[in-house]
């Protein structure tokens, strides 16, 4: 599949680059990843964070479904490369927690064993 970046019918694709570990920009929109609790670059994890999405997602075909707007601007969605949901996979990979808060739990069951003990959970997404 191949897209130039655009949205549409609350659908983004194109071709993005890792902003940090739960945002990804495609061109001028920013889309945060839905359900995702990823560190800030300055804070211990955040680089690892930032460097597994762009692997997951950096030069290649992203789609995007949209389901909301943060107050930052973003797009907030949940996001693929083919079939493989990055969002989920993100936190399977041990890069960000869930967000039960804005997920209601959908990504808690693939997060690796003891990695609450190694990322810091932020407040707002404690349920």
């Amino acid at each position: 599949m191949t897209c130039v970046t655009v949205l549409l019918l609350n659908l983004i694709c194109g071709t993005p680059y890792a902003v940090d570990g739960d945002t990804l920009r495609f061109g001028k929109l920013s889309v945060r990843l839905w359900g995702v609790d990823a560190a800030e670059l300055h804070e211990p994890g955040g680089a690892n964070a930032r460097q597994v999405l762009q692997n997951l997602a950096g030069r290649k075909t992203v789609w995007c479904r949209v389901r909301t707007m943060d107050g930052y601007g973003r797009h907030v969605a949940r996001c693929y490369v083919g079939s493989v949901e990055i969002n989920r996979e993100v936190v399977a990979r041990g890069a960000a927690l869930d967000c039960r808060r804005y997920s209601g739990g959908a990504f808690a069951s693939v997060e690796p064993v003891g990695i609450r003990t190694k990322l810091s959970q932020k407040p707002y997404c404690k349920a």
